[in-house]
């Protein structure tokens, strides 16, 4: 997997924001210098005895700080901006890239990714827009003032400096600490909210099946292991803070010291050591804030590395290959597997599929049965590019699927999921999704080819009608309906119905199946049944059994051979499932 770091990337992009922050930084410190002097030299002149102008050092004063207010304001714009365009386009980079990644990989890391694009990128956020701009200005400070001091007594540098390598080692070694519970820490909110993930999904059966206690258990594990890692955190971060005060106070004695003893011996004037002290109460907060902000910047730094690992995350593998309406039309075969074999993760040797063929013709109503687990809904995975095949070659229109567009493969196909998905929107939103320019009118056939229609328009706002996430005010039947209709308003040439009237009375179901056999004219439809009943009048009907093709032909040829479709529907019959 190729590396990328899409901030370093976009720091880069947009470093002119980030130098202007330190150039305003620099003349903040410059004004703060300048003002010492001012202040000193006017104290040396009364002292000797000299005329002081004092309304000309008020206004001089008064003149930087309006400067140093102004500054300030356009350094905080810069940083800020910096800050601000580097997250909106970092999230533009990962949204797109999320959309590019292999279905396997999102689907092993849901709980992760979805950790990753809240609490990570939020961290980010902190990253750019407190810790390194406070890093850099702390730094510029320290530049700024500590030459100032240089010049006035290069040993009232020394005694400032020489405080802080061992801070530095101390403050190291605890960024060590803090930052591998960071890691581990990152990796139990993954886990957390993987949990909470399965819990919110799963809720119904685990009520139904009074699984309350051991989720309960699940979550309460994770979280006291979260807990015990914040306590060791906070017991570093509070070593840190004590540190950090220290070094903040014994600088200040000693340096106090060490001026009163310069001054004692004529070689610092009491207009030198009242701007050290000035300098001095303005760097020491830098000083020694400074290697505890670049200790929170490692930290947060693990966020932009997780970010980094979705972007270097497999993309989907995609072709130049788009079709076109002449070259599709004089090609029989639609689908074609030969010798594919398929199977999850690194599991060779527990295959879904072993060396499958399969060859469906335009134009015709293919019906793909078998007990439950064969594999039937993993096809319509590869058929639709969200698998890849481990062995074999998987053909759409007579050419490799390799060489295929995806986007191009895609809009070909028209997909109805067993598992129900709809989006927190309007119901005309969720049948046009991905669809320009859509009249209402092309809407309107399609819903009532779902038979939908009626429904929709007994509701106040008709097709404007807000459904819910995932259409919570509607009902299974209705929800799935409204996927058909989705289906049918897409008008590709190819229709996978996976289980599409699962949840359909026999009436409703009856009357979309007819509408399925009239399509067939202009479409190739593919069916898992639910209810093998429901699939007789298919041209062709499949049976797969241990990742094979077991039986092939019309519904009467295959109760014929009195083999595993036979058994399956006479078993179907018995417990009077029509």
């Amino acid at each position: 997997m190729k590396k990328q770091n899409i901030y370093l990337k976009l720091s880069v992009k947009y470093i002119y924001y980030f130098l202007l922050f330190i150039v305003f930084s620099y003349f903040l410190s410059h004004i703060l210098v300048e003002g010492s002097k001012i202040i000193s030299v006017a104290i040396n002149d009364m002292i000797a005895g000299k005329f002081v102008n004092l309304k000309s050092i008020f206004f001089t004063i008064l003149i930087f700080v309006i400067l140093s207010t102004l500054i300030s304001f356009f350094k905080k714009l810069c940083g800020e901006q910096f800050s601000l365009v580097i997250q909106k386009e970092s999230k533009n980079y990962i949204v797109k890239k999320i959309e590019e990644i292999e279905y396997a990989y999102i689907n092993e890391h849901t709980g992760t990714l979805i950790t990753k694009l809240i609490s990570d990128i939020e961290k980010i956020g902190q990253l750019y827009s407190e810790i390194i701009p406070e890093i850099f200005q702390s730094i510029i400070t320290i530049i700024a003032l500590s030459y100032s001091i240089f010049k006035m007594d290069w040993i009232l540098l020394l005694s400032i400096v020489i405080c802080y390598p061992l801070v530095m080692c101390i403050s190291n070694n605890l960024a060590k600490n803090i930052n591998r519970l960071a890691k581990s820490r990152r990796a139990k909110y993954d886990e957390l909210t993987q949990v909470a993930n399965d819990d919110i999904a799963g809720i119904a059966i685990a009520r139904s099946y009074g699984l309350n206690k051991i989720l309960n258990e699940r979550v309460e594990k994770i979280a006291n292991d979260i807990l015990g890692n914040e306590i060791y955190r906070n017991k570093y971060q509070a070593i840190g803070n004590v540190i950090q005060s220290l070094v903040k106070w014994i600088p200040s004695v000693i340096c106090s010291l060490i001026a009163l003893m310069e001054f004692f011996k004529g070689q610092l004037s009491i207009g030198d050591m009242m701007a050290f002290i000035i300098l001095f109460n303005k760097i020491s907060s830098p000083m020694s804030e400074l290697p505890f902000k670049i200790n929170d910047g490692r930290e947060l730094l693990i966020s932009i590395k997780r970010i980094n690992e979705i972007m270097a995350a497999p993309k989907e593998h995609s072709g130049t290959y788009c079709g076109n309406t002449s070259d599709l039309s004089k090609t029989e075969s639609v689908i074609c597997f030969k010798d594919v074999s398929f199977w999850y993760n690194s599991n060779r040797e527990k295959r879904v599929f072993d060396k499958l063929n399969i060859d469906i013709k335009k134009g015709t109503t293919t019906a793909i049965v078998g007990s439950s687990g064969v594999g039937k809904s993993t096809l319509f995975k590869i058929i639709c590019g969200l698998e890849k095949v481990r062995e074999g070659d998987y053909y759409l229109y007579e050419q490799n699927f390799r060489n295929w567009n995806l986007t191009a493969a895609r809009k070909e196909i028209a997909l109805v999921s067993q598992n129900v998905f709809l989006f927190a929107d309007t119901i005309f939103s969720n049948i046009t999704y991905g669809m320009d320019d859509v009249s209402i009118e092309v809407v309107i056939d399609a819903c009532k080819a779902a038979c939908i229609h009626d429904y929709i328009i007994t509701l106040p706002d008709g097709y404007q009608t807000f459904i819910g996430e995932n259409g919570v005010n509607l009902s299974g039947g209705q929800r799935q309906r409204l996927t058909i209709a989705r289906a049918f308003l897409k008008s590709s040439s190819i229709l996978l119905l996976d289980e599409p009237t699962s949840a359909l009375d026999v009436k409703t179901e009856e009357a979309i199946n007819r509408i399925i056999e009239t399509r067939k004219n202009n479409q190739t439809v593919i069916i898992i049944a639910h209810r093998l009943s429901t699939i007789r009048n298919a041209d062709d009907i499949i049976v797969l059994h241990k990742g094979k093709v077991a039986e092939r032909g019309c519904h009467f040829e295959l109760l014929g051979k009195e083999g595993l479709y036979s058994k399956l529907y006479n078993n179907e019959c018995e417990t009077g499932i029509e």
